[in-house]
């Protein structure tokens, strides 16, 4: 008889070495900080999708927008006074050139933040490819009253070439809508950013 394969007997303590091998990778693993950060975004996305999207907390469903003249809405009301007034200056001078300027986003509660950073992890498939899109409630000049995304197409392309007449700087190069006042940037626009991770 060979002697060249295990005994039988010892297969039980080779299979227990193994799923403590396995537990043990993935003890480590868990301790990664970029790991604990995924599985902290899922669940927080888990958590996000009860999330009821109204107009309280700054909600326009995607598609849509409001006119800057419906200052009842908190997606306006709650910015920054001096941004609105420098928007519905840019928008009356868009008129003038046949461009009807709307607003798609506006101020935005912290929870709503959140639901979109959320649904950004789900869609894109991972924190660090949803931060290029959408800021942490922390560090969003949405939830702060300090940014504001206009639309339609052509009023984005206007705003490009005629908001900083008016203060207003786009700020990502991914994000032709979204717009925030120079005043925040010591009056001169910035260089456009990648995108909102930087």
């Amino acid at each position: 008889m060979s002697h060249a394969s295990t005994p039988p007997r010892r297969w039980p303590l080779l299979i227990l070495l193994a799923v403590l091998c396995v537990v043990g990778i993935a003890v480590a693993a868990c301790t990664s900080p970029a790991i604990r950060k995924e599985i902290a975004a899922v669940a927080s996305t888990a958590a996000g999708s009860t999330f009821e999207r109204t107009a309280e907390h700054g909600y326009i469903a995607t598609g849509e927008s409001i006119e800057l003249s419906d200052e009842s809405l908190p997606s306006l009301a709650n910015l920054d006074p001096a941004l609105l007034d420098a928007v519905r200056q840019a928008a009356a001078a868009a008129e003038n050139d046949g461009i009807h300027m709307t607003v798609t986003s506006g101020w935005r509660s912290s929870a709503y933040q959140q639901w979109l950073l959320d649904q950004a992890v789900a869609r894109y498939g991972s924190a660090e490819e949803a931060s290029k899109w959408v800021s942490t409630p922390e560090t969003s000049r949405h939830v702060t009253g300090e940014a504001i995304d206009i639309g339609p197409f052509d009023a984005t392309l206007w705003m490009q070439s005629n908001g900083p007449t008016f203060g207003l700087c786009q700020i990502y190069s991914n994000e032709a809508w979204h717009y925030e006042l120079a005043s925040g940037y010591d009056g001169v626009c910035p260089a456009l950013r990648e995108s909102a991770a930087g």
